[in-house]
């Protein structure tokens, strides 16, 4: 079973050599060890989208409204819970739906090579562009108010001390904190990057048991296509 933040914290304090004797030294180390911990979560929830990340949620759009902030999106019920890591809000979309019909997203890089038209489109099909953490901007427009679908990467948030880490792993995380504490209190690189070694391997056999669970099942992603056609044809990449 995984760890908390606070049993982490005091086997980062033991790997770096630090008595866990109540000391001002001790507690300033625990405090600044807790931060590491915190920061190393977060440099691998922003390396991909983890399963455990995934967010749904659906908001009303009105037929005049061309942009949606990821704030006005209703999460849907069971992915609405906080902790561990994960704040139950978007971080970012990572697609769109209407009903059974897909949203296609342009590139704007493309746009005025290939169809500048959609600009300035006011009917159907929708077609949206991602504005990361702003949300996204429709191009074309419905005739009526519109339900739309979304899913996307959920948020991070510090663990709390009796908090373990959604993705499991406290044993990468007391690495990559070890490999701070060495770096930052010992200024001892050699032995932080042994540290660092072992915590990007962790990190590594983490992201592989993702890919082998999603490669297990069957992927399919639709080929994109720029401008207003609203054909959309799907391929999958086992190549059935």
């Amino acid at each position: 079973m995984s760890d908390t933040l606070a049993q982490m914290s005091l086997k980062v304090l033991r790997n770096a050599k630090i008595p866990n004797n109540n000391s001002t030294p001790a507690n300033n180390a625990i405090t600044d060890i807790k931060q590491y911990l915190n920061q190393r979560a977060k440099s691998v929830w922003a390396r991909r989208l983890f399963r455990e990340y995934i967010i749904l949620g659906s908001k009303s759009v009105l037929a005049s409204i061309k942009t949606i902030t990821l704030g006005s999106i209703t999460i849907e019920s069971g992915f609405d819970t906080d902790g561990r890591g994960r704040d139950a809000a978007f971080y970012e979309i990572g697609a769109v739906r209407e009903g059974d019909n897909p949203l296609l997203p342009e590139d704007i890089g493309a746009i005025n090579s290939v169809d500048p038209g959609i600009w300035a489109s006011t009917t159907a099909p929708v077609h949206f562009i991602n504005r990361g953490q702003s949300g996204i901007h429709l191009l074309g427009a419905y005739s009526a108010n519109t339900t739309l679908s979304f899913w996307g990467k959920a948020g991070f948030q510090d663990l709390a001390d009796a908090e373990t880490w959604i993705l499991g792993d406290s044993d990468a995380l007391i690495e990559g904190a070890t490999a701070d504490m060495y770096t930052y209190w010992w200024e001892d690189h050699a032995t932080a990057m042994k540290h660092e070694a072992k915590f990007e391997n962790a990190i590594k056999l983490l992201v592989d048991a993702q890919e082998v669970q999603g490669a297990s099942k069957r992927r399919i992603i639709p080929k994109m296509q720029i401008g207003l056609s609203s054909q959309v044809s799907y391929t999958s990449k086992t190549g059935v």
